[in-house]
């Protein structure tokens, strides 16, 4: 699946909420980031046909109609805020899941075990959904949104709730679907995003900002993100001078990690999180270009 979208708006009433978006999606690994009120929730339902846009096209290759019913039997999707049946046991859920996205019924409970074994609640098929914690909760969500095989798959703050084990199983799952889908990953936890994403989108008030992979992104700072060590009454001066961004005590003050554009301290190889907070920081001029 190839989807191309060219100047996508979106409007709530008078608030333009998506402005000029435009993408080109192929299978891999995408991470979605901006702060909250940026357009990703927004850019998502508009690609699963949940909200209509106002102007622009989204293309789908290989003949598929956008919003067709062969395009949403294709997308697999976990909100933000997945909301279950909760008197129905995970394997009743997930054989109703699997009649309403169309699975051959001989192939049902091949499917379910093998979801279940994914996500790690093959020993909770016979719970009920409402005994679950919050994490089995977002895992057999995942699974859901896996029934179909679908060639998109967008998750909206997938690993919300889970612990940092199983936040590693899930991202090896993406990790191996990631070769023949499009997978759209959102979240506020960036170290999933740069675990798991080929490319990045950076959304800020409605627009695309940056799309760029990973390895260009970082080398797109290099050199603004530095490290230094500082007393303990340096600190409050220096948080006026430069964004700070991580603070590490030492027996004699501070290690700091902070952005600046002239050389003041050492140099240090950027993450994904120096990025974010260099493009959505207000107190820093954001790159012309990559």
């Amino acid at each position: 699946m190839e989807i191309i979208i060219e100047n996508l708006n979106k409007y709530y009433g008078k608030n333009h909420v998506l402005k000029d978006v435009s993408l080109t999606l192929t299978p891999g690994v995408y991470g979605l980031l901006g702060p909250n009120g940026a357009g990703k929730t927004t850019l998502i339902h508009v690609l699963i046909g949940l909200l209509e846009y106002e102007s622009g096209t989204i293309q789908v290759k290989n003949q598929i109609m956008f919003n067709s019913d062969e395009y949403i039997s294709k997308i697999g999707y976990l909100p933000q805020y997945p909301s279950f049946y909760p008197e129905f046991k995970i394997q009743e859920f997930l054989e109703y899941m699997c009649v309403l996205k169309g699975v051959n019924p001989s192939e049902i409970q091949s499917k379910i075990d093998k979801l279940l074994v994914s996500v790690n609640l093959s020993n909770k098929r016979s719970h009920k959904i409402k005994t679950l914690s919050g994490g089995m909760k977002q895992r057999l969500g995942i699974a859901q949104a896996l029934i179909n095989d679908p060639e998109l798959l967008i998750l909206d703050e997938p690993t919300s709730g889970l612990d940092p084990k199983e936040r590693i199983r899930f991202r090896n799952i993406i990790s191996k679907l990631a070769k023949d889908k499009i997978i759209i990953f959102s979240s506020h936890i960036i170290s999933d995003i740069e675990h798991i994403a080929d490319t990045i989108f950076l959304l800020k008030d409605g627009k695309l900002i940056v799309e760029a992979s990973q390895s260009l992104l970082l080398k797109s700072i290099f050199g603004i993100v530095q490290e230094m060590s500082i007393s303990k009454e340096e600190l409050v001066p220096l948080s006026e001078i430069y964004k700070i961004t991580r603070v590490k005590q030492l027996d004699n003050g501070y290690l700091i990690r902070f952005m600046s554009h002239e050389r003041v301290g050492d140099a240090v190889n950027p993450d994904i999180e120096d990025v974010y907070m260099y493009y959505f920081g207000d107190e820093y001029e954001q790159l012309d270009t990559l």
